[in-house]
């Protein structure tokens, strides 16, 4: 099974018919779209979640600055893991309110309803969500012989030939893992913290190499930093194929 990228910052101190519808029948749908959204945003509330910034030094300040960057690089990654093209997503979605719940979702099903689609024109969400081909089935996933199709840190594509195979993280999201990994070693670099000195280090290598048990030892050996993130690559939940 796949994982999902996620990233979890914390201060520790304190811290489709073949038929085209009508012009009526689309005006309806997104009437019902919109009303649907407008109901479902109720089940969630906005929460400012606050700290005691005089017990943060200058020093992790900073560093927190750059490790909230990575954050923002692996919540691209998870966007693309668990639907797809996000900007793609929100040009067919014409309601604030739509755009909103999709945000919430990271893509157009809604979670706490079994992954009910919202938007007009999706279809169900994969089993394998963007991790595999959709038109992969579980007998064309056994058959296909690759040692790492089972590895948590590869994506299944096809080739030009329509054939499958793998593709590691590094390089499938190559753009912003490289981008979070210079905001890791920059705040690497910074930090007052040696043992967080060694584990954001670890874990920017880890995000260009695929290798991410070093930086899993160095991240429990940390015992009394002020400062804790936990990024990358870590549960398997979206994968339900």
């Amino acid at each position: 099974m796949k994982t999902n990228t996620l990233n979890y910052c914390c201060l520790f101190v304190l811290l489709l018919s073949c038929a085209a519808p009508t012009a009526e029948s689309t005006e309806e749908t997104k009437v019902t779209d919109q009303h649907t959204a407008k109901s479902s945003l109720t089940t969630y509330a906005d929460f400012e979640l606050s700290t005691d910034m005089s017990l943060v030094s200058e020093n992790e300040k900073v560093v927190l600055a750059l490790l909230i960057k990575a954050a923002q690089r692996m919540d691209n990654i998870f966007w693309q893991q668990a639907y797809g093209d996000k900007a793609e997503l929100m040009k067919r979605i014409d309601s604030e309110e739509l755009r909103a719940f999709a945000e919430i979702n990271y893509g157009p099903w809604d979670r706490l309803n079994a992954d009910e689609a919202f938007v007009s024109g999706i279809g169900e969400k994969p089993k394998g969500a963007n991790f595999y081909p959709t038109d992969m089935d579980e007998a064309e996933f056994e058959s296909f012989a690759a040692d790492d199709k089972k590895s948590l840190y590869t994506i299944v594509r096809r080739d030009e030939k329509g054939a499958l195979k793998t593709i590691p993280y590094s390089e499938a999201y190559e753009k912003d893992s490289y981008a979070a990994a210079d905001y890791l070693k920059r705040a690497a670099d910074i930090t007052e913290d040696p043992a967080l000195e060694k584990y954001l280090d670890l874990r920017a290598k880890a995000l260009i190499h695929d290798d991410f048990d070093a930086s899993d030892i160095a991240w429990l050996d940390m015992k009394d930093n002020h400062i804790d993130i936990i990024i990358g690559p870590i549960e398997n939940y979206e994968d339900k194929l």
